[in-house]
């Protein structure tokens, strides 16, 4: 568990649904997604996108900043930007990015396009050696601004 102490989260990656598709499963629970996008693609890919307008709204309306990054379409998770990255304003008053590392061949690749991103931006790394994690999905975070903490991913394949 990695945590830090006094950071401000107000900057979140965030790109379009334009590459979106369920293609894979690298766990259980995606194999019924493969099913359910091979039968109804357009309603489910509406929906992403109704869903991502509406997260995205409500992002702006608690006053962070969204930092929309290009898709690319190789990575089709990649409208989950949060995944590859925690943006956040570390003690010292500098921008900081804790990259993510994925697990799975299929999810790595956005990491590298998030880091490409994050530096044009001018954020620093923080990248612990060998601790699987996804980004905002793995983060608690203190809502005082106080601390965060980011959970470990078992590295044991996923079994449900």
């Amino acid at each position: 568990m990695i945590a830090q102490q006094n950071y401000k989260q107000d900057e979140y990656f965030c790109c379009s649904f334009r590459f979106f598709r369920v293609v894979y499963a690298i766990n259980g629970h995606m194999h019924d997604g493969m099913r359910a996008w091979q039968q109804n693609r357009s309603i489910i890919l509406a929906n992403a996108h109704s869903l991502g307008h509406t997260i995205n709204a409500s992002i702006k309306k608690f006053g962070h900043t969204l930092r929309f990054i290009q898709p690319d379409q190789r990575y089709p998770d990649q409208a989950f930007a949060a995944d590859s990255s925690l943006l956040f304003i570390n003690d010292k008053g500098e921008k900081t990015a804790l990259m993510s590392r994925m697990k799975y061949l299929e999810r790595q690749g956005e990491v590298e396009h998030a880091r490409e991103a994050a530096r044009k931006a001018g954020f620093r790394f923080i990248e612990p050696d060998k601790c699987l994690r996804e980004g905002s999905g793995d983060t608690i975070f203190d809502p005082s601004g106080s601390w965060a903490w980011v959970k470990e991913r078992n590295p044991a394949p996923a079994n449900n």
